[in-house]
C-alpha cells in the first residue's frame, strides 16, 4: 500500500522537557480511569498512540536498537537517539537509547 500522507512524528516524553511537567497523554490517561463520565473525551486515539511509542521506546531502551526497530530506522551513535519509520504506517518515532 504505498500512500502519500504526511508521517505521524510522536514524541512521547517531550513534556518532560520541562521540569515538573507530567505527561499530557498519561494525565488523560488517569483522568478517564478515574472519572470516565467528564473525562472520557481524552480517550482519543493521538493520546493511545502516545502511550504505545512511550512503551516502544521503553522496550527499545531495555532491549536496545536493533532488536525491535525496522531495518530503515536509524541511530545517532553520538547522542544515543534513534527514529523509526515504519513504512506501511507513516509514523516516526523518536527517543533516546
Amino acid at each position: 500500500m504505498t500512500g502519500s500522507a504526511d508521517p505521524i512524528i510522536l514524541e512521547p516524553f517531550k513534556d518532560w522537557s520541562v521540569p515538573g511537567t507530567p505527561l499530557s497523554w498519561y494525565q488523560s490517561y488517569n483522568d478517564v480511569k478515574h472519572n470516565r463520565a467528564t473525562a472520557f473525551s481524552d480517550a482519543s486515539l493521538q493520546n493511545l498512540l502516545l502511550a504505545v511509542g512511550g512503551l516502544f521506546i521503553l522496550l527499545a531502551q531495555g532491549f536496545k536498537p536493533p532488536l525491535f526497530l525496522p531495518s530503515n530506522s536509524t541511530i545517532d551513535r553520538d547522542t544515543r537517539r534513534f527514529t523509526a519509520y515504519f513504512e506501511e504506517f507513516p509514523l516516526f518515532l523518536e527517543g533516546s537509547v
